[in-house]
């Protein structure tokens, strides 16, 4: 049975997570993520070291190169328009290295993954991850080609096991947002009509 949601958001520029107990599904805990904006949301880039193990996430790659330039591993970021673009392969922003660009997304999916587990045990321990569904925000523009690579990526990142277990969804992006809209009770109901979410 399932005990708690987790929905990840895999941004073009902006990538985090945010999650909500079975029990108490009106409260959303906004996922904590080391220099998260005011959108709990950190750059959809990362570095990865010669052997393809992840050495900095989100704003540790911002301020890494601010400090010390593009000296370390290997930093990919506009991930997600290269999918938009069917790319299958990426380089580095300062290398020659070319990796699938399903497993750079498999990598930060593993990131936010790892890190929302971590969040979730603190307030309960015992909670396994079978007992976790996960929901993924796709746009609503993506053909197959692009899904079918997202939840590779996903099953490769282990937050399910194979591509037709249902602890995954993917929501398109718009309707995602219209919930949201609806749900959410510092949004003035009457400012919204009937079209203008869905």
């Amino acid at each position: 049975m399932i005990e708690v949601v987790v929905g990840i958001d895999f941004g073009t520029s902006g990538s985090g997570f945010a999650y909500a107990y079975k029990n108490n599904p009106s409260e959303i805990n906004h996922g904590i993520i080391y220099g998260a904006n005011a959108d709990n949301k950190v750059p959809t880039q990362i570095i990865l070291d010669d052997n393809d193990n992840t050495l900095r996430f989100g704003v540790e790659c911002v301020e890494y190169i601010k400090k010390n330039g593009l000296n370390e591993g290997h930093h990919f970021k506009n991930i997600k328009m290269n999918l938009y673009e069917k790319k299958t392969i990426i380089q580095a922003q300062n290398s020659e290295k070319k990796l699938e660009l399903k497993f750079i997304i498999q990598r930060i999916m593993e990131k936010l993954k790892n890190l929302a587990i971590e969040e979730i045990k603190k307030n309960r321990p015992t909670i396994e991850q079978d007992k976790i569904k996960w929901v993924v925000t796709v746009p609503a523009i993506w053909q197959e080609f692009q899904k079918n690579i997202m939840m590779e990526a996903c099953v490769n990142a282990g937050l399910i096991k194979e591509e037709d277990d249902k602890s995954l969804f993917f929501a398109l992006e718009p309707e995602a947002a219209s919930c949201y809209c609806l749900e959410n009770k510092s949004i003035d109901q009457k400012l919204m009509k009937k079209g203008d979410c869905y």
